[in-house]
């Protein structure tokens, strides 16, 4: 299973759940069980089929690019990385 990492602003729908272990062939399937066992985690990442903008995905140490397509396996780890701006 996968290990979704829960960011601190998150948390509240988790109910303060720092990281789930979810079955999942793509991140979406990561998002989507998460979602069952939280409902609204989901909604508040994505809009649709897209990562809401401003979020970023880490897979196992690499910044995602197929967004929510992206593959993951068995003990891969997905971190939800909040855009950082600056100037």
């Amino acid at each position: 299973m996968a290990c979704l990492f829960i960011p601190a602003s998150l948390r509240d729908v988790t109910q303060g759940v720092t990281s789930l272990e979810v079955p999942a062939a793509t991140v979406g399937d990561a998002l989507d069980a998460a979602d069952q066992l939280h409902p609204g985690l989901r909604c508040r990442l994505c809009d649709g089929t897209r990562l809401r903008a401003g979020l970023m995905l880490s897979i196992d140490g690499r910044i995602a690019t197929l967004g929510l397509r992206e593959p993951v396996e068995a003990h891969t780890e997905i971190h939800i990385i909040s855009a950082i701006g600056g100037g």
